[in-house]
């Protein structure tokens, strides 16, 4: 097992549909989820806290149009994907800006998450 220590930093890449660059953030990351299989309740709090945190500073650094419409966006479907056990952490959340949260557009982005994620 590597060797760790409590000022392990996890990146946190933030790639939103149709964005140029992925936005950059760096975390601190718990030393029980450095490991390649997580206790999954843990790991889907620390994603879920991780999008939450930044969900309002993404939708307003610009104003996003829906990934499926062209609508304005008001919302952003989160989908992280992580590698918390590399020797370099990662998580890489894949963003889609939606015209309605839990419209017809937020549930074809769930969708074709789900589908993506499934290969």
């Amino acid at each position: 097992m590597p060797n760790h220590t409590a000022r392990d930093k996890v990146r946190y890449e933030i790639r939103v549909h149709s964005a140029p660059t992925p936005i950059i953030k760096y975390e601190v990351i718990p030393l029980e989820l450095r490991v390649l299989h997580p206790p999954q309740a843990q790991a889907i709090r620390f994603l879920a806290g991780l999008a939450a945190k930044y969900d309002k500073q993404v939708l307003n650094s610009r104003p996003w149009v829906c990934w499926n419409c062209p609508a304005r966006a008001v919302g952003l479907v989160h989908t992280p994907a992580s590698y918390m056990h590399n020797p370099e952490p990662l998580i890489i959340d894949i963003v889609q800006p939606v015209c309605a949260n839990g419209g017809a557009c937020d549930a074809a982005a769930r969708k074709m998450m789900a589908e993506e994620m499934n290969f």
